[in-house]
């Protein structure tokens, strides 16, 4: 199975061996799964002239989108797990629910925030 996982998967915080994300890929991959991990937020920031998410959401979102997109094109996933979603909005999930109508998606978040419902 071909497994896209939209996750937080930062390295420079303590707790990066506690990261969700980070285990469950590992997990599919343990159990033979070709997996791509797109770490959303540090390809946003990485992508805009300035570091911060408020910035980055103005200048780089459609370029984020963008290449999300393209690798989600070229990986043809059957399953999508969307693990940190604070920064994806309904265009996005829109967007690779066209590029991958067969995919089922998969949303888990451990930390509720203000404008959750589930």
């Amino acid at each position: 199975m071909r497994i896209l996982i939209l996750g937080d998967f930062r390295y420079d915080s303590p707790h990066y061996l506690l990261n969700n994300p980070r285990m469950f890929s590992k997990g599919f991959v343990r159990n033979g799964h070709d997996v791509l991990e797109f770490g959303y937020r540090d390809r946003l920031l990485g992508l805009s002239p300035i570091r911060s998410k408020k910035w980055a959401v103005k200048f780089a979102k459609k370029k984020t989108d963008n290449l999300l997109f393209s690798l989600a094109r070229g990986h043809k996933s059957d399953l999508v797990l969307i693990a940190a979603f604070k920064l994806l909005d309904a265009n996005t999930i829109t967007g690779l629910k066209e590029i991958l109508p067969d995919a089922q998606f998969v949303c888990w978040y451990s930390d509720m925030y203000d404008g959750v419902d589930p």
